[in-house]
């Protein structure tokens, strides 16, 4: 893997850019937009309403707002070395409360629960975990503090 520091406007930010290598991505045919698959699969091109087909295409990272140049490298190579030991997990934006009632209770749905547990389940998301940590970002480690209820 390998990425590189480059200088940023004139109040002198740093920025690094490092490649993640070929990722799953879809391209419209009529506008030749692409969208990175992360979560789910799209069906129509939002843009255009066009075709998609699904791809494998060579994804580049950017991130910026380092202020000197030494803090851009730490960084680098702190990301470079994770991707080479393939421990590198991507930020992303999703919270505990849309994984949870998105993707966790779908996929129990065509395993072989019963009804009740599933319910019970869907009735602990909804009214318990998503309520006080659904808002957390899911690749964020943080500590929750126990509040008595």
């Amino acid at each position: 893997m390998r990425g590189h520091i480059r200088k940023r406007g004139s109040p002198g930010s740093w920025c690094i850019t490092y490649e993640l290598g070929m990722q799953p991505a879809q391209r419209c045919k009529l506008c030749d937009r692409r969208y990175w698959i992360e979560r789910r699969v799209l069906k129509t091109c939002s843009a255009c309403d066009g075709e998609l087909e699904e791809t494998r295409e060579r994804r580049q990272k950017t991130e910026g707002g380092f202020a000197r140049r030494k803090d851009a490298e730490t960084a680098l190579n702190k990301i470079l070395e994770k991707l080479s030991q393939g421990t590198y997990v991507a930020p992303s934006k999703l919270t505990l409360g849309e994984y949870l009632r998105n993707m966790w209770l779908p996929s129990l749905a065509n395993g072989n629960l019963r009804a009740t547990t599933l319910a019970s389940y869907e009735i602990h998301v909804v009214h318990h975990l998503t309520p006080r940590l659904g808002p957390i970002p899911v690749g964020e480690p943080r500590v929750v503090p126990h509040v008595p209820s």
